[in-house]
């Protein structure tokens, strides 16, 4: 009986969702055989402070948990690079501390360096498997810094706020450049009702989430295809942006549809590249109200 179940914007279900819509794409990033690709770079634009949360294990529940559990992949033939990004100093002091508690559970991970504002970490061995949490502000990420021209990339990104989105326009465009093959993914996360009782946020602030995805659109290079995701049924309003390339577009909808079919729930899509009409409709029906559109 549908009256029974969990509303789908509390937590435990929302999350669970997250962590399995989350959890395909990293899995096939470091196991898929990649032309040209010799190294998976992981990177969360917005770690938190990687507590466990929902009841779900370390691995399966925080992205940080998720990305350590994907970088230590034994068979990769590549090397892996995860890259955790907090600009919270007192957020990123509560990531470390978890990494410290966690890490050592999985029996492979050592600790290499720790500074005032970057933890690594790395599996013994060869291909190399490396985990860098850093204290920074995501959107000053120096690509030049970390991407290579052999590298397969999957950004995540979970602002809790629009004033917190960390994906500047133009990043996965500059990472593309850089690739040889222009393989690169991302998952965004929005919630236009977070917090949201009788009023929610004004209109104005989610105004501000449908400029950020807008400038997704602008940026996004012509060789990748961005599905928007919305939960049918979620009080929030929570939806899911995954960016892939083309050939990737079926696969990414398939591995969604595994993680909404585990918690028996729905969802509405549409493809930008596929559906621009469709897909900016969609858009607007999961950030406004319906007498909102009306006006």
């Amino acid at each position: 009986m549908t009256s029974k179940r969990k509303d789908v914007g509390q937590n435990p279900v929302r999350s669970g969702i997250k962590s399995g819509v989350l959890n395909a794409p990293l899995g096939e990033e470091v196991s898929a055989r990649v032309p040209g690709a010799a190294r998976s770079v992981l990177i969360d634009l917005n770690a938190g402070d990687g507590a466990i949360r929902d009841e779900l294990p370390w691995e399966k529940g925080p992205s940080s948990g998720l990305m350590a559990h994907h970088a230590r992949f034994e068979r990769s033939e590549r090397e892996i690079l995860a890259i955790l990004i907090e600009i919270s100093e007192d957020t990123f002091s509560r990531l470390a501390e978890n990494l410290a508690a966690h890490l050592p559970e999985m029996e492979c991970w050592k600790q290499l360096e720790e500074t005032r504002d970057h933890v690594t970490w790395e599996v013994p061995g060869w291909p190399r498997r490396t985990l860098i949490a850093w204290n920074a502000d995501s959107l000053e990420f120096p690509v030049r810094w970390f991407i290579r021209p052999d590298d397969s990339v999957f950004l995540n990104h979970d602002p809790n706020s629009p004033e917190d989105w960390s994906m500047r326009p133009g990043l996965i465009g500059e990472i593309t450049r850089i690739l040889t093959w222009p393989r690169v993914r991302s998952l965004t996360t929005f919630i236009p009702a977070a917090g949201m009782l009788k009023g929610g946020l004004s209109r104005e602030r989610r105004e501000i989430w449908a400029d950020r995805i807008t400038d997704l659109e602008n940026t996004l290079p012509p060789q990748q295809d961005m599905g928007l995701f919305r939960i049918n049924g979620d009080s929030s309003q929570c939806s899911y942006l995954l960016t892939a390339p083309g050939g990737w577009v079926d696969k990414t909808e398939k591995s969604v549809q595994r993680a909404f079919n585990r918690y028996e729930r729905s969802f509405r899509k549409a493809w930008l590249r596929q559906d621009p009409e469709g897909f900016r409709e969609l858009k607007d029906q999961g950030i406004y109200w319906k007498k909102e559109l009306g006006s």
